[in-house]
């Protein structure tokens, strides 16, 4: 098994006193667990951005939006995209390919589209690196 490293931050006060960490690491864990991956030392880092605090307060928001891949149901999608990509399909065929099984998007009412699928599989890579 791949030993690995997991890098956790979270940069407001909600996060460090709610669960941002701890949700942080079970996403990593289960991605290296599926990805047959080791986690032997977990990193975190505290980061507090006074501005970005003062207005997460003013708008009642304690965290940003989650990555695809975070709810339920989505790393199912991210698997089905990376499998099509894998077989050679292009961004652009592997959108309508989603849109054709009405798999839907975190918008309501918008469709797949190619650099969405691309931004998915990248971020859902350079995840892999902080496991």
């Amino acid at each position: 098994m791949i030993r690995a490293f997991a890098y956790l931050r979270v940069s407001g006060r909600g996060q460090i006193e709610g669960d941002g960490f701890k949700r942080q690491e079970i996403a990593i864990r289960a991605y290296a667990e599926a990805h047959g991956l080791k986690v032997s030392k977990v990193f975190r880092e505290e980061g507090i951005s006074g501005t970005s605090e003062r207005a997460k307060a003013q708008h009642g928001k304690c965290e940003g939006r989650k990555l695809y891949g975070f709810r339920a149901g989505e790393a199912d999608v991210i698997a089905q995209m990376k499998a099509l990509r894998e077989s050679g399909t292009s961004f652009r065929q592997i959108a309508t390919v989603l849109n054709a099984e009405r798999i839907k998007t975190r918008t309501t009412g918008k469709r797949w589209y190619g650099s969405a699928v691309s931004q998915i599989l990248r971020r859902s890579t350079h995840l892999a690196c902080l496991a």
